[in-house]
């Protein structure tokens, strides 16, 4: 049975513990009653006018057509 204790600069080496046993903690990671994790995962925006869906014609951006004398008579005679 010990009866004295070290000195304090040994006492702090002995009781020390090394960096690899201490635990990380995890951001947006938490656990249910059931013991399951639940993450939060963060996806940034979609840039959905840069990917390519399907061609339909009715969801395609037109240029503004100004109207000219030419295209009056046109709609007219029909």
């Amino acid at each position: 049975m010990r009866r004295k204790l070290a000195d304090d600069v040994l006492f702090k080496l002995a009781c020390k513990k090394p960096k690899a046993l201490n635990k990380k903690r995890r951001k947006n990671l938490s656990e249910d009653v059931f013991g399951n994790q639940l993450a939060r995962v963060h996806v940034g925006k979609q840039r959905t006018d840069d990917i390519q869906t399907r061609k339909v014609k009715a969801l395609k951006k037109t240029p503004l057509v100004e109207a000219t004398p030419n295209n009056d008579a046109v709609m007219e005679d029909e």
